[in-house]
């Protein structure tokens, strides 16, 4: 019978780790071309003819064509645009250029808006960068064709239904993004009738040319936001991506907006081997995250141009932050602070509870758990100082600068990563494969364990950053299953919490792999070992139901 359990465990394993991962990859092209509906291919057509050549700050005459191109393409939707001419100062290239941006405004068939939806994107590709031994320029396809191509495709489609507007558009091309942000800052500075009434803000940007697009970002106080964010189609969402974002040294227009208005900032985040390259190009783009764009944005601008709440341009406006995930099945996740608070509280006193329980039963021993806390955390410092290693001989050996978050042009970096991973499970799976056979390992003691130190490192988490999703809802799922199937005498409580746990954070990890590159090995290593240290006993209570 437990050889019987175990199997089933394996397939459960399988299935749930493949659907997480699916519902990261999740297909959405639609392969028609209908008037009523975003489409991709529709999409497809601008940023081909956008990013036929390199036009960034060093290609004056492209970067006109794209203009001009971008224009024409608003005129055809009988929308008006201007030009607005500035000089930036290139340090780089010790010059002056002059930069243009494009705005244009369309308000509803009733008369001036109370209120405006802005829609950004730059229009620039990224000037001469070296890749390794030589020198490069983007094409600009994704980054930021696919915020162009998006927001004309978007604005075609509000076009169709704007009887129902109570509120306008707004739509601002920025030129100069990738030199210190110029295009937008200048109209910030020269030109606030841009921003006029301005309620709402999206921005619309590329890292990489592949992948789900992420609400990544949005302007703080963001309850509200959120809220209008239910709109869309296949959310996909990280509040903490915001938090991370914020002590990163990147930066887009939407850098400068946030502070003044509320908004989102999309992006895909996959491949950074792409990513301001010459490779960002018109074939190596995806339909699927294009297509993906759209299915999220439109709803949003849909809802926001026809709901009267918006009139009121401070309508976004909070003083109060959501914590808020996407997760396979439940999808859209929304906590306020205060319950999230709540939850972190709860969460140390359910520890509390059933550390004291199972040691009144006499389940487990004050010994037997504080050993495998420590054997946690040394595993974990360990594999963490392993993957640093490796990352940093990968950095060498590509002869780039070792960077934590940064490290985009190692060959074969999945090959390695994965490999590194596998033999980290398969260490965990022989020590306890050796505990099992001395009948030394007791389950409860190490969930207890695990639950410990991620819920200590969860206290460090929401105190520097207020987010710890990822090592608190696990500890809790695990910590619900052991205690209630200790009242209940059932082993399915188990398996339960093992399944849950893979789909919150398997599309989560392998975002949080890609966004960041192999640099992270020793921060991926870190969760893995925490993630593998917990759902291993959690199997093994399932199976053979020692607890």
């Amino acid at each position: 019978m437990p050889r019987y359990r175990f199997l089933i465990s394996i397939i459960l394993t399988v299935v749930t780790f493949v659907f997480a991962l699916s519902f990261y990859w999740r297909p959405l092209v639609k392969n028609d071309y209908a008037d009523d509906k975003f489409s991709a291919q529709k999409v497809a057509g601008d940023i081909k003819i956008i990013s036929l050549e390199p036009h960034s700050i060093e290609h004056p005459q492209e970067r006109k064509k794209v203009r001009d191109y971008l224009a024409k393409r608003l005129d055809d939707m009988e929308i008006s645009a201007s030009y607005y001419n500035y000089d930036s100062i290139i340090s780089r290239l010790n010059t002056i250029i002059q930069i243009s941006n494009i705005y244009a405004k369309v308000d509803p068939l009733s008369g001036d808006a109370p209120s405006y939806l802005l829609l950004t994107a730059h229009m620039d590709s990224r000037f001469r960068k070296r890749v390794i031994d030589k020198y490069v320029y983007s094409y600009g396809a994704a980054d930021d064709g696919y915020g162009m191509g998006v927001i004309l495709e978007s604005v075609r489609l509000a076009l169709r239904f704007r009887e129902n507007w109570k509120q306008g558009i707004k739509i601002l091309f920025t030129d100069s993004e990738e030199s210190d942000l110029d295009g937008i800052r200048n109209a910030l500075e020269k030109n606030p009738e841009i921003f006029d009434k301005v309620g709402f803000v999206i921005n619309i940007e590329a890292r990489g040319v592949k992948g789900p697009a992420l609400l990544f970002e949005t302007s703080s106080g963001n309850e509200n936001i959120i809220e209008l964010y239910k709109s869309a189609e296949y959310p996909f969402t990280y509040s903490l991506t915001t938090a991370v974002y914020n002590i990163l040294p990147n930066s887009t227009d939407f850098t400068l907006l946030k502070n003044s208005y509320p908004g989102m900032n999309f992006s895909v985040i996959d491949n950074l081997k792409f990513y301001h390259t010459d490779l960002d190009n018109y074939s190596n783009i995806s339909m699927n995250s294009v297509q993906h764009y759209g299915e999220q944005i439109t709803p949003i601008i849909n809802k926001y141009l026809t709901d009267k709440t918006y009139s009121d341009r401070r309508s976004l406006y909070s003083e109060n932050d959501s914590i808020f995930l996407t997760m396979p099945l439940a999808g859209l996740v929304i906590f306020s602070k205060n319950l999230y608070l709540m939850i972190n509280i709860f969460t140390l006193v359910l520890l509390c509870v059933v550390t004291w329980l199972l040691i009144k039963k006499k389940k487990i021993r004050k010994q037997g758990v504080l050993k495998y806390s420590v054997l946690i955390l040394l595993y974990s410092v360990i594999a963490s100082l392993t993957g640093f290693c490796i990352a940093f001989i990968s950095a060498v050996l590509t002869k780039q600068r070792y960077s934590i978050v940064n490290l985009p042009y190692v060959e074969y970096d999945w090959v390695i990563i994965t490999v590194s991973l596998t033999a980290l499970i398969l260490f965990f799976g022989k020590v306890y494969l050796n505990k099992i056979q001395k009948s030394r390992f007791n389950p409860a003691e190490s969930i207890i364990g695990n639950a410990i130190v991620q819920i200590l490192i969860s206290i460090f988490l929401y105190l520097s950053f207020g987010e710890n999703f990822f090592v608190l809802l696990p500890a809790l799922l695990a910590l619900f299953a052991l205690l209630l199937s200790v009242l209940t005498h059932s082993r399915y409580l188990y398996i339960i919490a093992y399944v849950l746990i893979l789909l919150l954070l398997v599309p989560f990890y392998y975002a949080i792999i890609v966004a960041l590159t192999i640099g992270s090995l020793p921060i991926y290593m870190i969760l893995a070992t925490l993630l593998i240290s917990l759902l291993m006993p959690l199997m093994d209570s399932f199976v053979r139901k020692l607890v």
